[in-house]
């Protein structure tokens, strides 16, 4: 979230340096007002941008998913886990939220206030209409100002004809081209992101813009500049009753006096401007859009997928992998893996892909597959969910006589197959998590926390240090992964001692084939592994 909110922030310091550079000293104010409310949005948006950059990668790496930690057994020892834990009181970021929501708070009650001070006074004071605006007649001092359709005046001086037309002509332009709801748009920004410091600049900007525009309406009225500068002069001082509505003397500038000597800027010189505009809008996307290296991977050493719980999987078509090298997570649009050969998916029906236990050039004969699929379905039954629970119900006989055939197939036969076998992962490296890493896993609302495939409290990090952990494994959560959970990703972190047992037990089973099944789901292959 910090680095976003900096993005944020740079994406509108970028658009704002080049409004003030190009464009503000421009006339095109129509085109100036367009400018600043669209890179308002995009300087939130861009920073939430994500695009694939897909490389050719042509070295061995490891491909993983994050165990299965939902299964019942453990989340039954995460949750006896958690009651046990002692909370430590509010943390740094408990105070920085506490903080944040009791100033939006007070923003938001200033801002409705204000609604409800315009809507009051617009109730109890006399009303005139002209030229499609209200005007509202005030008995108090007030310098001349609009909102929406309503133009805020002082009775005597209306009456006693003190308001010159000039004036009305400018506040009828604030009505007329609906300048109200820019500043409504900024001042409701700023009630929720106020610590952005470039939102006050924006809204300095676009309000000194809606001047430009609105003395540009009124000089057209009076054909005569030199007397409405004077008349802007003598209409310097005065008191601004309302912050969300559009005051005739408000950023009252020597900008704005220069601006209505300025001559139309020249057409070419402005289209030049507006391309350059488009072209920083490019840069910015550049610069502050998320980028995911997604690679096409035409080699593996290790292929580690378990689905056992569908939820925390999108597709087997697309996975992450842990690049050890450089220490990040990058998707990976899977096509196939056979040998260290890219194979386009067939995805009109099931297949198996990864790395399995061999195989060879002639392939097997037809009489030893019809013996293939008839040992898988001996085990068929009514349920539609059959094919999930056979690594659980086949006979170790049938289980080795299964392995035997599947070596002598070719690579299209096994590809074909609904069961299959893959060769055994051999054990993740150690990953030792950095200290700004562990650091920033104490965040709840960014990382869910598991310890030897036990999750636990963020806060219990504190009881260790980097070094107690031999292996890390960081996922970013998609789609229904992250229904009903606060964080985005998630960690997996294993002790010394239990990489240690890991690490043991799967140079154990090495040797030891991996059953895998495959069926349609939702429209999806989806590869199961026992």
């Amino acid at each position: 979230m910090i680095i976003y909110i900096l993005k944020t922030a740079l994406c509108g310091t970028l658009f704002l340096t080049i409004y003030y550079v190009l464009l503000e000293k421009e006339t095109f104010h129509q085109f100036k007002r367009f400018y600043l409310l669209v890179t308002i949005v995009l300087s939130f948006i861009i920073p939430a941008l994500t695009f694939k950059i897909y490389t050719d990668n042509t070295s061995v790496i490891n491909v993983v998913y994050p165990a299965n930690t939902s299964s019942s057994g453990n989340a039954g020892n995460a949750l006896s886990h958690q009651e046990i834990l002692v909370k430590e009181g509010f943390q740094f970021y408990n105070w920085v939220l506490l903080l944040y929501i009791i100033i939006t708070c007070f923003l938001l009650f200033r801002f409705l206030k204000n609604l409800i001070d315009i809507i009051r006074i617009i109730k109890l004071s006399i009303k005139q209409s002209c030229d499609h605006a209200i005007l509202v007649l005030m008995g108090n001092e007030t310098a001349p100002s609009s909102f929406f359709k309503y133009i805020f005046l002082n009775k005597n001086d209306f009456e006693n004809g003190k308001v010159e037309d000039e004036i009305l002509q400018h506040e009828f332009a604030h009505v007329k081209q609906k300048h109200s709801y820019d500043v409504l748009f900024i001042e409701w920004l700023l009630v929720f992101a106020w610590f952005n410091p470039v939102l006050y600049f924006y809204k300095k900007a676009i309000q000194l813009n809606h001047e430009f525009l609105a003395d540009e309406t009124a000089v057209k009225y009076c054909n005569n500049k030199k007397a409405y500068q004077l008349l802007l002069l003598n209409r310097s001082t005065g008191t601004a009753n309302f912050l969300i509505a559009n005051h005739f003397n408000y950023t009252l500038t020597k900008k704005r006096l220069i601006m209505l000597t300025k001559s139309t800027s020249n057409k070419v010189a402005a289209v030049c401007r507006q391309i350059t505009v488009i072209l920083v809008v490019g840069v910015a996307v550049f610069f502050f859009s998320q980028k995911v290296y997604a690679q096409k991977i035409n080699k593996m050493q290790i292929v580690d997928v378990l689905l056992e719980d569908l939820q925390y999987r999108d597709s087997v078509t697309h996975i992450k992998y842990k690049d050890t090298a450089n220490m990040k997570i990058v998707d990976v649009q899977l096509d196939d893996i056979q040998d260290g050969k890219q194979i386009k998916q067939d995805t009109s029906s099931p297949h198996i892909f990864g790395k399995t236990i061999g195989s060879t050039k002639e392939g097997t004969s037809n009489q030893l597959l019809d013996e293939y699929n008839a040992i898988i379905n001996k085990y068929k039954t009514e349920d539609k969910n059959w094919l999930r629970y056979l690594g659980d119900n086949i006979t170790a006989v049938d289980k080795q006589r299964l392995i035997n055939i599947f070596k002598q197939m070719n690579d299209e036969q096994q590809r074909k197959q609904i069961v299959g076998f893959l060769a055994s992962p051999k054990p993740f490296s150690k990953v030792i998590p950095t200290v700004k890493q562990f650091e920033a896993f104490k965040d709840p609302k960014q990382y869910g926390v598991w310890i030897d495939e036990k999750k636990v409290d963020n806060g219990i990090l504190s009881n260790y240090v980097n070094k107690d952990f031999d292996h890390v494994f960081i996922s970013k959560l998609y789609a229904n992964a992250k229904k009903d959970k606060d964080y985005n990703y998630q960690v997996n972190l294993m002790t010394k001692d239990y990489y240690r047992q890991y690490y043991q037990q799967t140079i154990k089973m090495e040797k030891e084939p991996i059953m895998v099944t495959v069926e349609k789901w939702q429209g999806k292959t989806i590869q199961h592994q026992y």
